[in-house]
């Protein structure tokens, strides 16, 4: 009898121990788990960055502005799409060297940022070259939000990387259109109608914001 009791007192420890490590081995596994989707969605946001600002890339704002096409349909709004080109910056690298002109596009990008807007997209889509998809808005309001983005960069100093006592400043030309989701028109039309646009205000001496009726 007491051999029984015995046999009975190990089984049933031998099986509250190997339940308690299957526990462990699944908590393990729960928990690599949960590290591999954090940092795979890490991976993911990373992929969508441009690696120089953390801004968007344009495959990210490709991605948005088909979404946004689709819920400007949905929900009956207006949206903008605003192409901002920064003047001169070959003279900057040229000048000071392209730690300098990698400057002046953080700077840019930060006063990007600080103006979006809830749901506004800002990307940078070339070396100079950046773009903001706005949320629902009104041709009035695109054209001061655009504007105000102008006077703030043409505002900016960025000290000189190796002297402070010097600084640059730096412009934008930038081409501005609002549509809507029923015109389904593609990006690379509103890009192509807006980059008409830059060429224009480049010709008129830069540092200007320019309306294309869509």
């Amino acid at each position: 009898m007491c051999i029984l009791v015995f046999i009975g007192f190990v089984a049933n420890t031998m099986i509250n121990y190997w339940r308690f490590e299957d526990y462990r081995s699944n908590q393990r596994l729960a928990k690599t788990l949960a590290n591999l989707k954090l940092i795979n969605s890490k991976i993911q946001k990373l992929s969508n960055l441009d690696t120089l600002t953390n801004l968007y890339n344009r495959r990210y704002l490709l991605d948005s502005f088909n979404e946004r096409i689709l819920n400007s349909q949905k929900e009956d709004y207006t949206f903008g799409l605003i192409i901002l080109d920064l003047d001169y910056l070959k003279k900057i690298n040229d000048r000071y060297g392209h730690i300098q002109g990698d400057r002046s596009i953080l700077k840019f990008s930060e006063i990007l940022l600080n103006k979006l807007r809830t749901g506004d997209i800002a990307a940078r889509i070339g070396g100079d070259e950046f773009c903001i998809l706005t949320n629902k808005i009104q041709v009035e309001e695109l054209l001061e939000f655009a504007e105000q983005i102008r006077k703030d960069l043409e505002k900016a100093i960025i000290p000189i990387y190796n002297d402070s006592k010097k600084y640059n400043q730096v412009t934008a030309s930038v081409g501005i259109i609002l549509t809507h989701g029923r015109k389904n028109q593609s990006f690379d039309e509103l890009y192509h109608s807006i980059d008409e646009a830059l060429y224009q205000a480049k010709m008129e001496g830069r540092n200007k914001v320019i309306l294309v009726k869509s």
